[in-house]
């Protein structure tokens, strides 16, 4: 077996690699995480016409994940207007 073979077997049994963008997601979901526990007091929040006493974390929770479903859909919408027409 030559040197090549050697390192595409070492290649093969390596474990799969984290990509820099997943690396860049999980620093900022524990950055998120740490913000979240460090806001524990109650807010005052008013949206439309509701208007309520909540604690900061579950304010910033709930606006972190409309937020994601935001970018979601805005990312669904752009990948479907950039698909050709059959």
């Amino acid at each position: 077996m030559s040197s090549s073979d050697n390192r595409e077997v070492e290649w093969e049994t390596r474990g799969p690699r984290l990509s820099a963008g997943v690396i860049v997601v999980l620093v900022l979901l524990v950055a998120f995480v740490v913000f979240i526990a460090q806001n524990t007091e109650d807010a005052e929040v008013t949206w439309l016409f509701f208007d309520a006493t909540v604690p900061l974390w579950l304010a910033l929770l709930v606006a972190g994940v409309v937020a994601v479903i935001i970018v979601e859909i805005g990312g669904w919408l752009w990948r479907r207007s950039r698909r050709p027409e059959v």
